[in-house]
């Protein structure tokens, strides 16, 4: 009887280990559209959007290490990275500018300000359970060119993928309002010079 039931178990254990993973794909998407004006009214572009080599890959990214990090085998990215986070850049900056932001190319009219953001760290840590974004932008205005720097972490609100997702949600949306700022100084600052 003994034997029956540990084969039967060792048939269960067996059973579970080659059954599929279900993968799960998370998109960034922001929470709401911004209202407001169309695109083709834009004054800001946001115009390139650049993320390292080791997020240019469909999985979700943990710091397991000082120096190592792993991507999730079945917590993925529902498309590229550099897309979804230019998705959400402008949602977020619209919402954060109070006006549309359009992508790609803008004209260059008196005013008009491009952005181009540089993503070099963006994943969850298993040291403590929190995220980091750390990024580089620049802001062109006409002819002046400004560069800055960014980092910030955020501790995940829920255990698991789906909460490292939020948390990079909340990087992105900070790091919006703090690229708005900057584009409301570049702007304050050409209109000091002219």
């Amino acid at each position: 009887m003994k034997a029956l039931i540990l084969g039967s178990l060792a048939i269960a254990a067996l059973a579970c280990a080659n059954a599929p993973v279900e993968r799960s794909h998370y998109l960034l998407r922001a929470t709401h559209a911004p209202e407001g004006a169309v695109e083709s009214e834009a004054k800001v572009g946001l115009r390139r959007v650049e993320v390292a080599d080791y997020l240019a890959q469909p999985g979700l990214v943990v710091q397991v290490g000082r120096d190592e990090v792993r991507a999730a085998k079945n917590h993925l990215w529902a498309e590229p990275l550099a897309r979804g986070v230019r998705v959400y850049l402008r949602s977020a900056l619209a919402d954060a500018l109070g006006e549309p932001v359009a992508v790609g190319r803008i004209a260059k009219e008196a005013g008009s300000v491009v952005i181009d953001v540089a993503i070099e760290e963006f994943h969850g840590r298993l040291d403590d359970g929190g995220a980091t974004l750390v990024a580089s932008y620049q802001i062109s205005v006409q002819e002046q060119v400004t560069r800055y720097r960014y980092a910030a972490t955020a501790s995940l609100p829920e255990d698991g993928y789906s909460g490292l997702v939020a948390a990079e949600k909340e990087l992105l949306t900070e790091f919006a309002a703090a690229i708005a700022d900057s584009v409301r100084g570049a702007l304050s600052n050409r209109t000091a010079s002219s």
